[in-house]
């Protein structure tokens, strides 16, 4: 604009009349009006993203907030807001939005809806002003980073009647952590604390006072979840079996936490994931934070990874394998972890259509060694360990 000003400004001078002078004075109001937009109107913004929370579950919904604020004395007529993020929380071409009206500043809002497990990134928020007539366009980009892990969602599942034989006592899931009221070790004196219960009658009536009974206390079991990542079995990243085989490992963690029995997470992504067994709040979060990011990334075979983790498990503890895949060399490994006295139950999240070949042979084998295998259809995990959901007859 100053370029053509002074132009118009030599031919004015050099030719004279009323056309050159008339383009002279019109160009040299636009560079006044130019300079007055690019100086008072366009300033530099001040933005900021606001997450409507740090943490969520696959499926639930978050709110953005980008507060901006120009601190220009003439406010622009126009302001463009690009929100630039993870391709897998925002579409590919982020947010974007634009603002007419003549704004200092405000507050937009958008959501996003039914999110992915997985570690969510936003980077940078792009932001362009202008005038009316579009002579003027400012541009600025702010690196402005945010991030929200989404954990993979849990459903219910209302029992789960498993039991180790090798684990001291006995524990059942569905029963609550306690003694074992079959098993009388000892007496000692009576308390105001004991229950009546536990009164041994035979020992009180021997005239030497009120005696409590002692039982031998259970043990909890431990279990050890071990979720298949081969990428060979699954069709990448996003895939609803692998979701699925997540989501399920996720389930059956809580459901021992919560029981008070222990709970451990082994897989092969990208890198070694071996979390050992705890039973507290604190640590079931632990062990949803490297789920919820977790993809089907792995070059080991799941058959490998089973002999290979199998000698660092503590004694009596229960491996629980969730895979889509159960070949022949799944069922050699787990026959070999039963005949290591290693206790084994199945989960195997499979599709809508038929058994791969060389497959439909392995759950009879595995049933027959004792080794319970549930096939998991479908996202409804309320009645999966019931009544007829395991391939075989035999049970654990």
């Amino acid at each position: 604009m100053g370029v053509l000003t002074f132009i118009a400004f030599a031919f004015g001078r050099f030719q004279g009349g009323f056309v050159p002078w008339f383009l002279f004075y019109v160009s040299f109001i636009l560079l006044l009006y130019v300079a007055l937009v690019a100086f008072f109107a366009l300033r530099n913004p001040e933005v900021e993203r606001v997450l409507s929370a740090s943490t969520a579950t696959a499926g639930e919904s978050l709110k953005v907030s980008i507060r901006y604020r120009i601190p220009a004395v003439i406010p622009p007529a126009w302001i463009w807001i690009r929100d630039v993020g993870d391709p897998k929380a925002l579409t590919q071409e982020g947010f974007t939005t634009l603002v007419p009206g003549f704004s200092r500043e405000g507050v937009l809002e958008y959501g996003l809806y039914n999110l992915p497990r997985g570690r969510h990134r936003f980077h940078s928020i792009e932001v362009r002003s202008g005038d009316l007539f579009g002579l003027v366009e400012k541009r600025w980009n702010f690196s402005r980073a945010n991030e929200i892990l989404v954990y993979p969602r849990t459903r219910e599942i209302r029992s789960w009647h498993t039991v180790n034989d090798r684990n001291t006592g006995r524990s059942f899931a569905t029963h609550r952590i306690g003694e074992d009221v079959t098993s009388v070790v000892g007496v000692r004196d009576y308390t105001d604390r004991d229950a009546l219960s536990r009164i041994h009658w035979k020992a009180s009536a021997r005239g030497q006072g009120l005696k409590a009974k002692e039982f031998e206390h259970r043990i909890t079991n431990d279990f050890m979840f071990v979720l298949d990542c081969h990428a060979a079995h699954f069709s990448g990243e996003g895939d609803p079996l692998f979701e699925r085989a997540v989501s399920l490992t996720a389930s059956l963690a809580r459901f021992a936490v919560q029981r008070r029995f222990s709970a451990g997470v082994i897989a092969w992504g990208n890198r070694r994931l071996h979390l050992p067994p705890g039973r507290t709040p604190d640590h079931l979060s632990h062990l949803f934070e490297p789920l919820a990011v977790i993809q089907p990334q792995g070059q080991k075979r799941i058959a490998d990874v089973l002999l290979n983790e199998s000698v660092y498990l503590p004694q009596g503890t229960t491996v629980v394998l969730v895979t889509p895949r159960l070949g022949e060399a799944e069922g050699n490994a787990i026959s070999q972890l039963v005949l290591r006295k290693i206790k084994v139950e199945v989960f195997r999240v499979v599709g809508d259509g038929p058994l791969p070949g060389g497959e439909t042979g392995v759950p009879g084998f595995l049933d027959s060694l004792g080794v319970r295998v549930y096939p998991v259809r479908n996202d409804a995990f309320e009645h999966l360990t019931g009544g007829g959901a395991d391939y075989g007859s035999g049970s654990a």
